[in-house]
């Protein structure tokens, strides 16, 4: 079936507006029309005969990323095919030549979408989404698309656009709601254009652009990260006061004094010592004993200035070695001891023990005699004094 467009004069329609569009959308009975060329009744015909059939290539959406990085841009969900949505195309870096020619290709969406390129009002080249086939939101109400901007360079390189529904647009009041929650931290700021169209036979249109601006509130905790000397956090019991230990690392997600942090220490044994606004250095507070304490707990508590603020620790071990720092001590002052007469060479006449704090070399123990004694003969292990000579 065939039905007739009619060009009417368009006195009154803003030029700037008609040269910005490059192609005149109206309306026929609910069924897309679309030209191609500007339609001027003076010198063209004044009626089009033109088939009665669904249009593709409707417009959904203009999509822009940087090419170099992964991001998520977030268009207006319709329930009619008549607003848009745009930002900028994806941009690379590189000088003007195959390098920074980019191509699109849409990962998902099977046939029912696809991508094109158009240019802007200011000749720069925007992406556009396109419904290939009609939608049906009792069949599928949610379409999570994929883009991907390839440029010509050798060797080639890519960036990835997650494109998802995080703003509903009712077309009848104007309103926007969020229809998924926003995160400071993966986006802060949103841009996209409304087009207002009338029902005229002519239908004209206007449009505004809407900046979103997303504030930060205090919902993550810090994040700590140690990071040891290659040797690990063994220190000698006689280390200076001062001395390094480690390195703490603190990222906050958030912003301003949400993502301000500072931390403590838990063991008096340690200082902390802030070196930068997220950077801190663990060093030795004080003398260490082994003997007392061969290992110490060292906790780090990390917050934020936020409201309330948000907070974390973590631990780590710090082992100390020993050093030869103590002497043998016997377990007596003073020994006595009964020995009989007419006994045998090699009969044990006194036992004397002693121990050493210190572990390993430095707390072994072995015996002699400080002066020469012909009598009597010392186990220089097990410290067994016995007779070297028969008494009588």
């Amino acid at each position: 079936m065939e039905k007739s467009l009619l060009i009417t004069d368009i006195n009154g329609l803003d030029w700037r507006i008609l040269r910005a569009r490059r192609k005149v959308i109206s309306t026929l009975d609910a069924v897309p029309i679309r030209s191609e060329l500007f339609m001027d009744r003076r010198q063209r015909s004044s009626s089009y005969k033109i088939l009665e059939e669904q249009m593709p290539s409707t417009f959904v959406g203009n999509i822009a990323n940087d090419s170099n990085i992964r991001n998520e841009v977030t268009p207006v969900m319709l329930k009619q095919l008549k607003f848009q949505i745009w930002n900028a195309p994806a941009h690379d870096g590189d000088s003007e030549s195959q390098n920074s020619a980019l191509t699109y290709q849409l990962l998902s969406g099977g046939n029912t979408f696809s991508v094109r390129t158009v240019p802007d009002v200011d000749s720069r080249e925007n992406l556009e989404i396109v419904v290939e086939k009609k939608l049906d939101r009792e069949v599928q109400d949610f379409y999570q698309l994929v883009i991907v901007a390839k440029d010509s360079g050798s060797p080639q390189r890519n960036g990835t656009l997650h494109v998802k529904d995080t703003f509903l647009l009712n077309e009848t009041t104007g309103e926007i709601k969020i229809s998924s929650p926003l995160d400071y931290e993966q986006e802060t700021k949103y841009q996209f254009v409304v087009i207002a169209r009338d029902n005229g036979r002519t239908s004209l249109s206007t449009q505004v652009i809407v900046n979103i601006t997303v504030l930060d509130i205090n919902d993550n905790a810090p994040q700590i990260n140690i990071n040891l000397p290659p040797g690990g956090t063994g220190v000698v019991e006689n280390a200076e006061i001062g001395q390094y230990i480690a390195t703490v690392v603190v990222t906050d997600s958030d912003g301003g004094e949400n993502g301000t942090v500072n931390c403590t220490i838990s063991n008096e044994n340690f200082n902390i010592v802030k070196m930068f606004s997220n950077i801190f250095k663990i060093t030795l507070g004080s003398r260490l004993d082994r003997e007392r304490v061969p290992e110490h707990n060292v906790t780090i508590n990390c917050f934020d200035f936020g409201k309330p603020p948000k907070t974390n620790k973590t631990f780590f071990y710090v082992k100390v070695s020993d050093v030869n720092d103590n002497v043998p001590v016997f377990s007596q002052n003073i020994y006595e001891a009964d020995f009989p007469e007419n006994n045998n060479i090699g009969d044990m006449v006194v036992h004397v023990t002693a121990t050493d704090k210190d572990e390993g070399e430095n707390g072994q123990v072995t015996y002699k005699f400080k002066n020469l004694q012909p009598y009597f003969a010392i186990n220089p292990t097990s410290g067994i004094i016995s007779a070297n000579n028969i008494f009588r």
